[in-house]
């Protein structure tokens, strides 16, 4: 794997479904490795947008560039090397077993028909051991919990070697022990791969307590994009969002945590 870092740049967007336009001549560049979260209420743009990112989607007009290359004209393996993506829901045959869904993360470097070498197991065996998933190698995906499932998934990704991590809305359908088990993984695979890290997030405390930087996104278009604290503000929350909410501070023993408590429609 490539160890210089990967950069990611959308200009002049613009996304669509049919005739139905999503995003209108949109700029966003993921220069170097952090932790961002885009925001937004339903129906901005904001899984669209990651899907442009990472190849899903083809743009309508405007170009996405990884590495400085049009990611439209690049090979699906030259991709599949430098991004791995978590959708919003994902799916795999019912019997099949998490070391093998793992397995299927080493795809990108392999030829037709070519067995698993010595590097893709050694990557498989990382991916199991990072997401903590060892005892569970054997055990058929439907037999697992959602958070469980999840970091199956998650494996599966890792186990590409990427340099961009893409998440649509990972914590979704997971209770609260496995949402934020799911985001203090996410922060250590930042720091320690030097991953870039695009998600896409609903929970607002969340974005702001695991992301160093926010993207704010309504109606297709961005009407912030900054540092946590840049963002995740008043103003911008009741802009974004038609509410009026309190933004305020959790003291932790040595921690602060940024926290965002709506009360009113406005």
């Amino acid at each position: 794997m490539n160890t210089a870092a990967a950069t990611l740049k959308a200009q002049n967007i613009t996304l669509q479904y049919g005739a139905h336009k999503i995003i209108d001549d949109l700029n966003i560049s993921f220069p170097k490795p952090e932790i961002v979260s885009i925001i937004g209420p339903n129906g901005s743009g904001k899984s669209t947008l990651l899907k442009a990112l990472c190849r899903l989607l083809t743009p309508y007009a405007g170009t996405v560039y990884l590495n400085g290359s049009d990611i439209n004209a690049m090979n699906t393996e030259s991709v599949a090397q430098i991004i791995s993506v978590l959708p919003q829901s994902s799916h795999a045959p019912s019997d099949i077993t998490v070391e093998e869904l793992i397995r299927y993360g080493r795809l990108p470097y392999q030829k037709f028909f070519d067995s698993l070498k010595k590097e893709d197991l050694a990557a498989v065996e990382e991916a199991i051991k990072i997401t903590e998933l060892d005892k569970f190698r054997s055990r058929s995906i439907n037999t697992l919990s959602g958070g469980e499932r999840q970091r199956a998934w998650l494996a599966m990704a890792l186990a590409q070697q990427p340099q961009l991590l893409l998440l649509d809305e990972p914590t979704t359908y997971l209770d609260v022990h496995h949402q934020l088990e799911l985001m203090e993984l996410v922060v250590r695979l930042h720091y320690e791969k030097q991953l870039t890290v695009i998600m896409v997030l609903h929970d607002l405390n969340h974005a702001a307590r695991y992301s160093q930087r926010l993207v704010a996104v309504k109606n297709g278009q961005i009407v912030a994009d900054g540092q946590v604290s840049e963002v995740f503000t008043e103003p911008v929350i009741e802009h974004l969002y038609d509410v009026k909410a309190l933004i305020t501070t959790l003291q932790k023993d040595e921690n602060c945590y940024p926290v965002c408590f709506p009360y009113t429609v406005s």
